[in-house]
């Protein structure tokens, strides 16, 4: 199952994503695929269209995204990135958990 994690505050925020779908077998699994896809393009837009400076932290199937300096285009990113993978755990409880901190 992945469980991702997001904190929220009001110029900084964390996401924490552990673990691995199980939908399917390795390289075939398009929960996780979709939940990757939702992550890099949060990564790459918060890098290339925003002010804030975010830094990731990986241990093992974990991975830390820090976010400091929030901005408008941020905070738009970030709830763009929330509803998307809220949306996948509403519909694949089994293979995915969300959460706000």
């Amino acid at each position: 199952m992945i469980s991702i994690s997001v904190a929220h505050y009001e110029e900084n925020c964390s996401i924490v994503m552990e673990g691995h779908a199980g939908y399917a077998e390795p390289g075939k699994d398009i929960i996780c695929a979709a939940v990757s896809a939702l992550y890099i393009s949060l990564i790459n837009g918060i890098d290339s269209l925003s002010s804030a400076v975010g830094n990731e932290y990986l241990h093992g199937d974990s991975h830390l995204y820090c976010i400091s300096g929030l901005d408008r285009t941020a905070d738009i990113l970030i709830d763009s990135f929330r509803q998307s993978c809220r949306s996948i755990a509403e519909e694949n409880p089994e293979y995915v958990r969300y959460k706000d901190v």
